[in-house]
């Protein structure tokens, strides 16, 4: 069998050059953009919208607070990074949010790539 279909690439963020020119990733903070790269590293196809991700989750992936990760998701869905698939409750069901991100299909609703964040303006 060849090398080449034996071999699995690991996982990693895909950032294409042309979204270092938009508004939507200039005027990201720190903490979202180290997000934003998170979420895209943990991306497989599949699961994109299908996979629990709750503030804690967040602010432990950027090295901060709960409240820094909320805050860092809000900014991302404001800019059209991200779309919120379910609201996270944790008073009677226990479950947390659910984001998919805007630049893949949306695997929860079948939704083609949004790509929002193209279209954002400050």
């Amino acid at each position: 069998m060849a090398r080449a279909t034996k071999f699995r690439d690991r996982r990693h963020a895909r950032i294409y050059a042309e979204w270092l020119d938009l508004p939507a990733w200039r005027c990201l903070s720190g903490d979202a953009s180290r997000l934003l790269v998170h979420l895209l590293a943990r991306y497989l196809p599949g699961n994109n919208g299908l996979t629990d991700f709750s503030a804690r989750v967040a602010g432990e992936a950027i090295g901060r607070s709960k409240s820094e990760g909320a805050r860092a998701l809000a900014e991302l869905e404001e800019k059209g990074w991200i779309t919120v698939c379910r609201v996270g409750r944790f008073q009677a069901a226990n479950k947390p949010s659910r984001y998919a991100l805007a630049n893949y299909p949306n695997d929860a609703t079948g939704e083609p790539a949004t790509m929002a964040f193209q279209l954002w303006r400050p």
